[in-house]
Order: structure tokens, then C-alpha cells, then sequence
């Protein structure tokens, strides 16, 4: 076990700064140079001290002062711009380095399957990507400089009391063991207790989520006071590992500069006796002293960074854990070198295959979540452009399900879904779900105006063909109505807007990007009644040559579709159009009669709207 882990620290060691340290090699090596002249000139700067303390004892009022204070001041200015470059250089190269993590971390993400999402909450994950990258950022940016640039003066240091006076020295430096036991014994429960800190913060940061973003169910439910003490809990077991983590460093720290002291009296009282029987100047005594006393400063600088480099090998393996998490849906080494022997051929798609979808089909297509546990069962249909598949059933039934595998968003366990004849993951990812335009039941807008969110669905589409998609969803008008009409800024969310009108420039979204299969996601089941008839008026366009799949419970939309599937445990139980379902008397008609049938009486009453 501990050998595993020995291993598997190793290769997260190599991943790191093949990936992130590698890159910088130049910049780093230059960070370095500075660092090491940096400590030549420090070395010389102690020297020179004893210099001129022998030169004032031994020539007194003959001593040149003058040219002694200028090189002193030289010395001084010299080591200053070295300091200032070697920061600067270090807050360049953590910052680089922390950026690429970011980025890294943040690609990777959007290319997880939505599997990944269903087990790792968002608090955990914004954790990953702000805290722990910044940490860890600064351990092989900073402080591996940093080691490097003590660890050399340390040993320059040494070297140099050795030569002053070796049998001093060696005493000197009998304490040193025990500091690195000192390192040894406390290295362990630092990380232990640094481990928890970060989960605890992980935990903290998923409560400030679901607290902000939930605050207004919270509220209407009067749930403060059950928020509050399940925060003042996860904050509270956070406390407790951070008090831990502290107190180990606030032990750790002195028993180190304990020994550090014994080394500086060690120093006094056999430097002293050389002195006295002149075996030793006392320059020389004050040179060793001073330095030895930075040298112990220097060593308490090196442990206590590597003491948070212990501490950030628990932000190394989160950030590791997601960065080599693998990619469950992702284009196949087989469809890569189809992409990249394309070249982008005019005419087809970016796999070389053709662009245009003839014909999409399921065959016996089965999936579960969890093993044992099928939501999908020997599914199976067939659809050409131009068609519109409404899905329906209870909650749970497995409608939702369908849609994400149709969109690969999860793949099925068994089983094949068909495009033009060709099973889907024979084809390209990107071009795919590029031909899908998606109308949820809950739309998602990203702060800016309503044009920029519109011209996601085509980021090259040009004014014109904005407004045409919003006039096609008809949103075109109320977005005119607005103060800056599409120079709006829709908030955060969108949440500047309300929840129609966010549907509809959602939809002017969807049809923006021109995609061959659309999907409605229970897109009406939440709109007021003025947005769902202006969807309802746009939709004979908008399905027009296309495939189309619908998931709702408005009878208006089931009773145009093409085909109903009726899906019972993950299994279509009756399927054919509105007029052959009812006319069967099945479980269609029962669901249609509970289901539906308030609907119609809210038509009746005007409370709602569609076309029949």
C-alpha cells in the first residue's frame, strides 16, 4: 500500500511539472540564476562584515572608512535589485503557471459527461479550481525557487562557517538533526490535518452555493434558522481542523527555533574560548554568529515551506483527481484520424462523413444510471427529417433519459443509436451535438446583452440573422420594447429578464444555430400563458424539415406531433399519432384524461393558450 502510494505520488509529481512546470523551463531557469546570484551576494555581504570589523580593531583611526561604506552601500544595492528582480520574476512564473491550471481545469470540465456532475458537487469543484490551483501554483512556482535559493545559500553558508572555523562549525551544527526530526514527525500530521481543511472548505463553498442560489425557496419556506445551523456546522467542523492545522505549526515552529538557539549558544561559548586563546578573530565571531543566525532563519523559511508544500500535496490530489478524471463520451482514435485526414473537405462534415442526417434511429437501445437499476429497456424507433416525436409519460418514466442520450450527453449501456445507418460514436462529437438545438424547460442565459446571448447558437451570425431567429420565435417585439432593445443586459442568469422572455431568447438561440434535430424540453410546461402561445405560433416554422422531439404536457403541442410515444419503465407502450391513440382506449387515453384534460379547461376559461 504505501508503495502504491509512493508510485502514485511520483507520477502526479511528473504530470505536474511535465504540464505546467515544463512550459516555463526558461523563465524558471532564469528565476533561478537570479536567486543563486542573490545568495553569492549575500554570502559576500556576511563576509564583508568581518572584513571590516577586523580592519577597524586592528588599524583603528587608520582604517580607510570611506571606501569601506561605499562598498558596503554597493554591496547593499546590488543585493536589493536582486531581491526586487527575483520577486518579480517568482510572482510571474507562479501566476503563469496558476493560470494554466485554471484553464486547464476548466476545459476539462466542460468535457466531462454529465455523469461526472451527478456525483460531484459545485462547491467542491469551484474549490478545485480557485483555492487548491492557487495553492498548488505557488508550491511549484514559488516555493520550488524558493528551496532551491535557500537550499543553496544553506549550503554556501555551511561551506563558508567550515572554512572560517571547522571545529566550531561542526558543533555548531549538531543541532541540525534535530530539527529534521522535528520536520519528519510533524510532516505527516500537517498534511492529515491539511486534508481535512480543504474538504471542510470544498464543503463550505457547496453551502454558500445552495444557500445564495436557493435563498428564495429557503426564505418562502422559513428555513433560515435549519440553513444557518447546518452552515454554522460545516463552518464549525472547518474551524476545528484549521485550529488543529495551526496549533501544529505554532508547536512546530518554536521547537525548531529551540534548536536553532542552542546552535547560536553552542556558537557563543566554543567561539568565544577560540577567541580568547586567538585562535578566532572576533570578526570572525561576529561573522559566524550573524550568519549562522540568518543561515537558522533561512532553515526555518525552508521548513515551514515545506511544510505547506506538505499541505499542498492535498490540493495536488484533488486537483489531479479532476484533472485525470477520464473522459466517458469523447470522440474515438478511430474518429480523431478521421478529423484530422479531412482537412475540413467542402461538403462534408468535419469526420468526413456526410452532413446531412437522413435518417435517425434507436435499436434496442437499454441504459442504467446505476447497475441493476435499467431506465431504458430494448428501446427502439425510427425518424426522418421533417418528423415530430412527442414523448410522453409519468415522472420517471424515462423521457428525459431518452433526449440525453440522443444528445450524447450519456451513451447507452447497450444497444445502438443510428445515424444514416452509422452508429453515432462512429461519428464526430463536436459535429453532432453542433447539429442539436436544445429549448430546456428551464432556459439558461449567460450574462451580457440579449444579442450576445442569441449569437451563441452562431457565433459567426451576423445582426440580421439574429433578429430573423428572434422574429421567427417571435421575441423579436418584446425585445424591441425594452429600453435598449438587444443591448440589454440580462443579468446575471438572465435574471434581469423574466422566465417567458428567457424562454423565447433561448428558443431564438436554439434555431439560430440552424441545428437538423431540435429538442423541446417540457420548453412551455413554466411560461405564462401570453409566452406559450407566441412559442405555439412560431413552431410550424421552426419544425418545418427537421427532426423534432417534444417533451410535454401541453396538449396542444402532443395532439400536431407526428408520433406519441407513450413510455411506461423505460419502454414505449403504445406509439402512433393523437387520433390513433385515443381511438385504441389504451393507457395513452387514461394519461390523456388525468393528465391533460385540466389543460383543456384552462383553454376553456382562457386561462391558457395553444393551437389545435
Amino acid at each position: 500500500m504505501v508503495k502504491e502510494n509512493r508510485e502514485e505520488e511520483k507520477r502526479d509529481r511528473r504530470y505536474f511539472f511535465h504540464h505546467y512546470l515544463a512550459p516555463f523551463k526558461t523563465w524558471f531557469g532564469i528565476t533561478l540564476a537570479f536567486s543563486l546570484c542573490f545568495t553569492a551576494f549575500d554570502t559576500f555581504y556576511f563576509a564583508f562584515q568581518g572584513y571590516a570589523i577586523d580592519e577597524l580593531l586592528s588599524k583603528g583611526k587608520d582604517t580607510g572608512f570611506a571606501s569601506l561604506a561605499i562598498l558596503y552601500f554597493a554591496v547593499i544595492a546590488v543585493t536589493s535589485v536582486f531581491i526586487r528582480i527575483q520577486l518579480s520574476l517568482l510572482q510571474v512564473l507562479v501566476q503563469g503557471i496558476l493560470h494554466r491550471i485554471r484553464v486547464d481545469c476548466f476545459d476539462h470540465l466542460q468535457k466531462l459527461s454529465f455523469s461526472y456532475y451527478d456525483h460531484h458537487a459545485v462547491g467542491d469543484l469551484l474549490t478545485t479550481i480557485t483555492t487548491n490551483a492557487k495553492i498548488y501554483s505557488q508550491v511549484i512556482g514559488r516555493n520550488i525557487a524558493e528551496v532551491v535559493s535557500m537550499g543553496t545559500f544553506t549550503f554556501a553558508a555551511s561551506i563558508y562557517l567550515l572554512y572560517l572555523n571547522w571545529k566550531v562549525a561542526l558543533i555548531m551544527f549538531a543541532t541540525v538533526p534535530v530539527s529534521l526530526v522535528l520536520v519528519t514527525s510533524f510532516r505527516k500530521k500537517i498534511l492529515g490535518a491539511s486534508r481535512h481543511v480543504m474538504k471542510g472548505h470544498s464543503k463550505l463553498t457547496s453551502a454558500y452555493n445552495e444557500g445564495i442560489t436557493g435563498v428564495q425557496t429557503i426564505r418562502s419556506l422559513a428555513r433560515e434558522r435549519v440553513f444557518i445551523r447546518k452552515f454554522d456546522e460545516i463552518s464549525g467542523e472547518m474551524f476545528l481542523y484549521s485550529k488543529k492545522s495551526v496549533m501544529l505549526r505554532a508547536t512546530f515552529l518554536p521547537l525548531v527555533g529551540v534548536s536553532t538557539g542552542t546552535s547560536s549558544g553552542l556558537l557563543m561559548w566554543f567561539g568565544g574560548e577560540e577567541v580568547m586563546i586567538g585562535a578566532m578573530t572576533i570578526g570572525v565571531l561576529v561573522v559566524m554568529n550573524t550568519l549562522s543566525n540568518y543561515m537558522y532563519d533561512r532553515i526555518l523559511n525552508l521548513v515551514w515551506i515545506v511544510g505547506e508544500m506538505q499541505s499542498a500535496k492535498a490540493s495536488k490530489e484533488r486537483l489531479f483527481q479532476l484533472l485525470s478524471t477520464p473522459l466517458d463520451i469523447a470522440d474515438s482514435p478511430e474518429v480523431e484520424a478521421k478529423i484530422k485526414d479531412n482537412h475540413m473537405n467542402s461538403g462534408l462534415a468535419m469526420d468526413g462523413e456526410t452532413n446531412k442526417i437522413k435518417e435517425l434511429a434507436f435499436v434496442n437501445v437499454e441504459f442504467y444510471y446505476k447497475k441493476e437499476e435499467p431506465v431504458l429497456k430494448d428501446f427502439c424507433m425510427k425518424v426522418f427529417p421533417g418528423q415530430t416525436i412527442a414523448l410522453v409519460g409519468e415522472t420517471g418514466a424515462g423521457k428525459t433519459t431518452v433526449i440525453n442520450l440522443l444528445c450524447r450527453f450519456y451513451e447507452p449501456t447497450s444497444g445502438e443509436i443510428l445515424i444514416n445507418g452509422m452508429e453515432y460514436r462512429r461519428r464526430s462529437l463536436a459535429w453532432w451535438q453542433s447539429n442539436l438545438g436544445i429549448v430546456p424547460q428551464t432556459p439558461f442565459l449567460f450574462a451580457g446583452t440579449i444579442r450576445d446571448n442569441i449569437r451563441y447558437g452562431d457565433l459567426e451570425a451576423p445582426d440580421e440573422k439574429i433578429i430573423q431567429a428572434a422574429r421567427t420565435v417571435n421575441a423579436h417585439d418584446f425585445i424591441l420594447k425594452l429600453e435598449k432593445g438587444y443591448e440589454t443586459e440580462v443579468g446575471e442568469e438572465g435574471k434581469q429578464l423574466s422566465g417567458g422572455q428567457r424562454q423565447l431568447i433561448s428558443f431564438a438561440r436554439a434555431i439560430l444555430a440552424n441545428p437538423q434535430i431540435l429538442v423541446m424540453d417540457e420548453a412551455t410546461s413554466s411560461v405564462d400563458p401570453e409566452t406559450e402561445h407566441l412559442i405555439h405560433e412560431g413552431l410550424p416554422k421552426v419544425l418545418k424539415n427537421r427532426i423534432s422531439f417534444i417533451i410535454a404536457h401541453r396538449l396542444s403541442t402532443i395532439r400536431r406531433a407526428d408520433r406519441i410515444l407513450l413510455i411506461e419503465d423505460g419502454s414505449i407502450k403504445e406509439q402512433g399519432s393523437h387520433q390513433e391513440l385515443m381511438s385504441l382506449a389504451g393507457e395513452y387515453k387514461d394519461l390523456y384524461t388525468k393528465q391533460f384534460m385540466h389543460y383543456r379547461e384552462q383553454e376553456i376559461l382562457g386561462l391558457s393558450t395553444g393551437f389545435n
